[in-house]
């Protein structure tokens, strides 16, 4: 894909817009270069799913995907071959589609993110994990769906906020954030910044949920 010299300074006068400074042309070939990845990736992205959408038509049960390095869009395990499930509603791992198909979880998790947390949320989110999560489940206080593995034992636990009202807040309140900060005179940028970092009372921050009446034991 390639620039006119008039395409890339309205690029540059864009990010110069953006940073408050002047962009040299080192700076700009680099973005340039980062735009072009980022549209081709999109193009095949686009493709490929044109042709997934094209075999529904034949097979609208749904079916396994050739090769791997796909993603779960439910738990975000990497799946492959028979291991792997993609229908209407986008690629599950087997375990997360037969859960599907047994009623445990509903198919509209895979097109609905911020509707559940799964565990690497809560740890990520609220540092709750291991012993003290168990303990949760155990007494009530947290609603986990099992999603069994295909053999024996647990393949994952979802926490859905329909299943957790008042308990858990929605996802939105808790996301992850980007910060600026300066060291020695520069700014970095810095990326995925837990919320709780970025406000000066957490548990405040969540008031109005349950959870919040049991996060001091926790050290966010």
């Amino acid at each position: 894909m390639e620039y006119s010299h008039d395409e890339q300074e309205r690029i540059r006068k864009t990010l110069e817009e953006i940073n408050k400074r002047s962009i040299n042309d080192h700076e700009l070939k680099q973005t340039i270069s980062f735009i072009t990845m980022l549209a081709e990736m999109a193009i095949e992205i686009t493709e490929v799913e044109f042709e997934r959408k094209k075999k529904l038509e034949t097979s609208p049960k749904g079916f396994h995907l050739d090769g791997g390095g796909h993603t779960c869009r439910v738990c975000h395990s990497v799946v492959a071959g028979e291991n792997s499930w993609y229908d209407s509603y986008g690629i599950k791992c087997m375990a997360c589609q037969s859960a599907i198909n047994n009623k445990i979880i509903p198919p509209t998790l895979s097109q609905k993110p911020d509707s559940y947390y799964t565990e690497f949320d809560l740890d990520h989110c609220f540092a709750l994990k291991g012993k003290i999560l168990n303990s949760w489940i155990k007494g009530g206080l947290i609603v986990a769906r099992l999603i069994p593995r295909l053999n024996k034992g647990i393949h994952t636990r979802l926490f859905l906020l329909k299943d957790n009202v008042g308990f858990l807040p929605p996802k939105h309140i808790v996301k992850s954030q980007s910060a600026i900060e300066e060291k020695e005179g520069k700014k970095e940028y810095l990326f995925g910044v837990p919320w709780y970092r970025m406000v000066s009372d957490p548990i405040a921050h969540l008031k109005g949920y349950g959870i919040a009446n049991y996060l001091k034991r926790i050290e966010l």
